[in-house]
């Protein structure tokens, strides 16, 4: 799911209904934990929120794709075990990349 500081949804793909649930229900919260970061500056760096809830990996990522742009967030779900997490940072990161040459403006 891609999303900007408002919610809005700017694209999505979801596995399962499930997934679509889940995504949809908790994005305000995550785009909040993210905005309560930012206030007390621990969300400057290029970092990702990684939450485990359900059996399930939640990833949430602040991409900017152009400097002097507003945001995107891109949040996914994985049903990863904790081995997986560097390989699932790793197919974040290529997807981000991919996702940034589509979106060149």
């Amino acid at each position: 799911m891609i999303v900007d500081d408002n919610t809005l949804i700017i694209g999505s793909y979801f596995e399962n209904e499930t997934s679509k649930i889940l995504l949809n229900k908790s994005i305000s919260y995550f785009l909040t934990l993210n905005d309560n970061f930012l206030e007390i500056g621990l969300g400057e760096r290029d970092d990702q929120i990684l939450a485990y809830k359900l059996g399930k990996y939640f990833l949430f990522k602040r991409v900017i794709f152009q400097e002097n742009t507003l945001p995107f967030y891109v949040f996914m779900l994985k049903g990863s075990n904790p081995i997986d997490l560097y390989f699932m940072k790793k197919e974040f990161i290529i997807f981000i990349e991919i996702l940034s040459d589509i979106l060149k403006i």
